[in-house]
């Protein structure tokens, strides 16, 4: 008889049917070999997505003028997963799936760590689960900042500082 448990696998001798239906229960060692060589997967997927993570706030940080923070914020003082000094601070995050939950408590914690001085972006990116390329992401914001950029494009227009491009 064989026997598989997360990813190692071993072989046992046969047992029959009285040992197992007995009350008093049967004991066997088995002495498991890992199935494939290498990490186990639950630690590859791990990896994969320390590594994902690390390649998505590179990019979303060159996107927007931001610094990275080294240790992706667990340091105290360099919270948040990028920052732009004295402009904006953000955090994002990934799914390979189709949704993402997102908490209030999220969304506070990188608005506390702009320390009010900061614009707090919050990153939810959509990847493809099997290439991990980028398929959408969304930016969220408190709706007063997006009033007071909104705001500011409207008096930078009517300055003729950025014309609106004709459509």
């Amino acid at each position: 008889m064989s026997v598989v448990v997360d990813g190692f696998a071993g072989d046992a001798p046969d047992i029959c049917a009285g040992c197992l239906t007995d009350p008093n229960g049967v004991c066997v060692d088995v002495v498991m070999e890992n199935l494939a060589p290498g990490p186990t997967p639950r630690k590859r997927a791990l990896k994969n997505n320390q590594k994902t993570s690390k390649q998505r706030e590179q990019e979303l940080c060159e996107l927007l003028g931001a610094r990275r923070q080294p240790g992706s914020g667990n340091q105290a003082g360099l919270k948040g997963d990028g920052r732009k000094k004295g402009v904006l601070r953000l955090e994002a995050k990934f799914t390979m799936g189709g949704s993402y939950r997102l908490e209030l408590e999220n969304l506070q914690k990188v608005a506390l760590e702009a320390e009010g001085v900061e614009l707090p972006v919050f990153v939810i990116e959509f990847l493809d689960r099997g290439t991990r390329k980028l398929i959408d992401n969304y930016a969220i914001i408190r709706l007063g900042d997006l009033v007071d950029l909104l705001q500011l494009k409207e008096q930078t227009n009517a300055a003729g500082k950025h014309p609106r491009p004709e459509r």
